[in-house]
């Protein structure tokens, strides 16, 4: 369980949407690994390493690493970067997060088994204990499982640009950047280009692995300098698709020059929910 709890974390760690992290996180694991690790406890180096350490993260803390002036980020590899090349299949999979339902398994045969054990613990000690935690077994899952309203976020009121979108003549597809466009294509019917590998792995792989896709969904790797040539094929892309709008939930000046410099993008809206260009 723990493992899949870790693969459900993708490539690379991220913390509150941000996978460009403090080195600090990394000194924290590593003074965790020489406190917990058994082999190292009697070792006559353990305290001063610890000692070192948490100075180190105490410091890291209280003024952040710097390279060249500004603060240092890093990414934090995860098993999932070596687990998606070497397991057939998973490559394609595109979504690590579904290794959540694996861990949620595993911790339901946990927690059968602890019953099991306590219920067993309970027997031995008296008959009328046993039949107690019997029927708490019993009765536990059920009122977990009571017919409570789920508590979910408030549905955004979408704003009036997305009544162009909807009232748009086709042909007209949405550039987005997150699922949210999924919901979104609800209400305005236009074709999206989130969430397409999975759907169709192999005809999508090149569009997927785009440098107009990679910076509409804000991977940092996409932007640099563009050639003329590249910007030329990245606007002709957007209109033999029919790429009218490009729809972002996460506002980033980087990419907003991108978008408006490199492929043309005029902002028509921007609010608390949503950012929205017109492509020429």
């Amino acid at each position: 369980g723990l493992g899949f709890a870790v693969l459900s974390m993708g490539t690379v760690l991220n913390i509150g949407l941000e996978d460009r992290l403090s080195p600090v996180v990394l000194l924290m694991v590593i003074a965790l690994a020489v406190a917990l690790v058994p082999a190292w406890r009697e070792r006559v180096w353990r305290r001063d390493v610890l000692l070192l350490l948490a100075l180190a993260v105490w410091l890291s803390l209280s003024e952040p690493l710097t390279a060249f002036g500004v603060p240092l980020k890093v990414q934090i590899p995860m098993p999932y970067v070596v687990f998606k090349h070497v397991v057939p299949l998973f490559s394609r999979g595109g979504m690590p997060v579904r290794f959540v339902l694996l861990t949620f398994l595993s911790l339901s045969v946990l927690v059968a088994f602890a019953a099991a054990h306590a219920g067993a613990w309970a027997s031995r000690r008296d008959a009328r204990l046993g039949v107690a935690v019997a029927l708490a077994v019993a009765l536990i899952p059920n009122v977990e499982y009571r017919g409570l309203q789920m508590v979910v976020p408030a549905i955004p009121r979408l704003p009036p640009v997305f009544d162009e979108i909807r009232d748009a003549p086709m042909p007209a597809a949405v550039l987005t950047d997150n699922v949210q466009g999924q919901w979104e294509q609800i209400f305005h019917g236009k074709p999206v280009s989130f969430a397409r590998l999975s759907r169709l792995p192999v005809r999508e792989s090149a569009l997927v692995n785009s440098r107009l896709i990679r910076a509409a969904e804000g991977m940092r790797s996409a932007f640099g300098t563009v050639t003329p040539e590249e910007r030329e094929e990245m606007r002709r892309y957007l209109k033999e698709h029919h790429f009218k709008w490009y729809v972002t939930h996460f506002f980033h000046p980087v990419r907003h020059q991108f978008i408006t410099d490199e492929l043309g993008g005029e902002m028509v809206h921007q609010d608390g929910y949503v950012t929205v260009y017109r492509f020429p």
